[in-house]
């Protein structure tokens, strides 16, 4: 699914796939099923662009409601015998995320009655469209908020170089930005083909790439 949204005063068409694909990370552990999931603001930008019912001015209030808040998303479960899977209270699995910013500070997740009720509200809305989204995992997915500093100075930012990892009990899930899926495309000057933003050199002429094809 193809959206156009706005992203550091820029307009581009981004892959939402290819977005989603970025900030989700499954266990390498084949006993569990266990995905953590970062949800960026501009997931929800992406996500809502294309709906012709919500105005710009409606879209950027969604926005600036999450605009405190970085948002975590988890599937905990292990298989049983049979292939059923048996998932973890969401008690569990707040005692024992931790995230992990690139200056190696370990965050908490808030409490519910850290969260402001337009946030709340507005998560109630989300999480049965994301729930649809992933069939039933999205059933037993689990949200949690951790407190930002604002759009200005993000405690997560997806558009700069660094890294976050997500303690979830013993397992460390790690992140590399910027994504790809939010910058503008490089090209190859040898053969003028599209590369991810996040390239540096071409892997197939070993060329530096240019930001103009």
């Amino acid at each position: 699914m193809i959206f156009t949204f706005s992203a550091q005063a820029q307009k581009r068409a981004i892959d939402i796939n290819e977005l989603i694909n970025e900030t989700q990370l499954m266990s390498e552990d084949q006993n569990l099923m266990r995905l953590v999931w970062y949800i960026p603001l501009e997931y929800w930008e992406a996500s809502f662009a294309a709906d012709e019912s919500i105005s710009a001015d409606e879209l950027e209030e969604m926005i600036d409601i999450f605009d405190d808040f970085e948002l975590i998303a988890v599937i905990d479960g292990e298989f049983g015998v049979f292939g059923n899977i048996k998932y973890t209270p969401i008690s569990e699995v707040r005692a024992m995320i931790r995230l992990e910013t690139s200056d190696g500070k370990k965050h908490l997740p808030l409490d519910d009655s850290e969260i402001s009720n337009d946030a709340s509200t507005l998560m109630s809305f989300m999480q049965p469209m994301l729930a649809n989204m992933m069939g039933d995992m999205g059933k037993n997915m689990q949200f949690f908020m951790f407190k930002s500093k604002g759009k200005e100075d993000r405690l997560i930012d997806p558009f700069k170089q660094h890294s976050f990892k997500v303690h979830l009990g013993d397992e460390v899930f790690s992140f590399e930005l910027p994504l790809a899926a939010l910058l503008p495309p490089k090209y190859c000057p040898t053969d003028g083909k599209k590369m991810k933003g996040t390239w540096i050199y071409c892997p197939f002429h070993g060329v530096e790439l240019t930001d103009k094809n």
